[in-house]
């Protein structure tokens, strides 16, 4: 039995290591978006419309790519918020980390 916990144990850590892609807004637009957010290595957007509950959305350098501080995803991740923002484009904007506003990792542009 306790060989049955240890494994329950170890599937449960994997589990939470390779959370499932949450999407934190579906159709939004982007109303603002700065370089940095409480002056920490991240850069925001402020969404409106679409499916959300999030007003800011961050996106932390530490969250960019799945071992962290890729800044290769994290300025591709800026440009496309540009992007869309300069636009007008909707976004898909997704968080491989949890449910929070505040982890963002991807964005997408959609019509």
């Amino acid at each position: 039995m306790k060989k049955i916990s240890v494994i329950l144990s170890a599937f449960s850590l994997i589990a939470t290591a390779n959370a499932t892609p949450v999407v934190i807004a579906d159709g939004s637009t982007i109303a603002a978006m700065g370089n940095s957010h409480k002056n920490e290595r991240n850069f925001f957007v402020n969404v409106k419309g679409g499916d959300t509950s999030c007003t800011v959305i961050t996106f932390p350098l530490a969250d960019a790519g799945k071992a962290g501080n890729d800044e290769g995803i994290h300025a591709r991740a800026y440009s496309a918020a540009l992007a869309a923002f300069t636009a007008g484009k909707r976004v898909v904007i997704t968080n491989f980390k949890n449910d929070s506003c505040d982890n963002a990792s991807k964005i997408k542009l959609v019509n």
